[in-house]
Order: C-alpha cells, then sequence, then structure tokens
C-alpha cells in the first residue's frame, strides 16, 4: 500500500510540472479566443464610410489574421459546395447535362461584373455593421476558387475505372467501406492540385 501510494505521489509531482509544449498550446489558444473576439468585434462594429489603415508593423498580425479567417472560411464554404455540387454532378448525368455547363458560364463572368452590386445589397443587408463587407470578401473569395475545386472533383469522380467501382461495390457488400476509400483516392491527385 505504502508503495502505491508513493507511486501515486510521484505520478502527482510530475503531472504538476508544466512542459513547454503545454505552456505554448495555453498560449495559443489564449490567442485564438483573442483573434476570434477582436474578429467578431470587427464585424459586428458600426460600419463606417472610410476606413483608416494602420500601418504601423504591429498591425499587420491583427490583418493578416483578418485575411486568414476570410480565406478559410470561404475554403470551407468552397469545399462543402464542391462536395455536394459536384458529387451531384458526377453522379448523376441528368443533372451533369445542366449542372456543369451552368457553373461554367457562371465561372466565366468576371467578378468585377456582379462585385458592385453584391457589396451593395450586402451593405444594404447590413447597414449598421460591417458584416456585409466581410460577407462580400468572403463570396469574392469563393467564386474565386469553387469552380477550380468542383470542376477537379466531377472529372475525378468520373475518371474512376469501372473494374475499380466494381471491386468497391463487391467490397461495400462484404461489410467494407469500399465507396468512400475508391472515391478518396481517385481524388487524391485533383484534390492536391485544386485544394
Amino acid at each position: 500500500m505504502q508503495r502505491l501510494l508513493s507511486e501515486a505521489f510521484d505520478q502527482l509531482g510530475r503531472a504538476r510540472r508544466i512542459p513547454w509544449v503545454d505552456l505554448l498550446l495555453v498560449v495559443g489558444l489564449a490567442g485564438l479566443l483573442f483573434t476570434f473576439i477582436d474578429l467578431g468585434r470587427e464585424w459586428t462594429g458600426v460600419h463606417r464610410p472610410s476606413i483608416g489603415i494602420d500601418l504601423a508593423p504591429s498591425a499587420l498580425p491583427r490583418y493578416t489574421m483578418f485575411s486568414l479567417i476570410r480565406g478559410l472560411l470561404a475554403y470551407v464554404l468552397s469545399l462543402g459546395f464542391t462536395l455536394v455540387y459536384g458529387y451531384w454532378a458526377a453522379k448523376d448525368r441528368v443533372a451533369g447535362r445542366l449542372l456543369l455547363p451552368l457553373l461554367d458560364i457562371l465561372q466565366s463572368i468576371p467578378v468585377l461584373g456582379f462585385m458592385p452590386g453584391l457589396i451593395l445589397a450586402l451593405v444594404a443587408l447590413f447597414p449598421h455593421s460591417n458584416v456585409g463587407l466581410e460577407l462580400a470578401a468572403v463570396i469574392m473569395i469563393f467564386t474565386g476558387q469553387a469552380w477550380n475545386m468542383t470542376f477537379s472533383l466531377v472529372h475525378s469522380l468520373r475518371s474512376v475505372p469501372s473494374d475499380l467501382r466494381e471491386a468497391a461495390t463487391v467490397f461495400v457488400s462484404t461489410g467494407g467501406n469500399g465507396c468512400a476509400r475508391s472515391n478518396c483516392h481517385s481524388q487524391a491527385l485533383g484534390w492536391c492540385g485544386t485544394a
């Protein structure tokens, strides 16, 4: 019993020491929390007709984080759109005949063609905050990357050989998850190039 108690106290003593990795993790989480609080304050802040840009080097991490968050939001939207729209267009031949030309037409419209109307509509929708401008920025980034990712997914799904699809179907009937695995493997090269 004495040996067990001494081992427990030794473990407790080791657990009380904070390694540098844990400290780094706590600092990183605190920084992330501060970033989200600052981002929320910026997005819901009062809409200003003109914005003064702080040119001090100390403001650069803040602006970088805002741009990173916008880019990540646009990427998540693009990924969700790609998985739904691209999978539907690749697997349903009738829908693919309509969806792919529609996406091709939409991606050929320059962003500057619809950007002023989109910004005006979003600012009118959120008149007293910066949410409209931030959403417009996210949507502009989304339109620049979603079509490329979607076309890559459709090509990857349609280029899976029929014997591989049959093998995946047989594997699924034996209790595996072959369709998901064969789809993921066939999309790997396309995703590396576009995502």
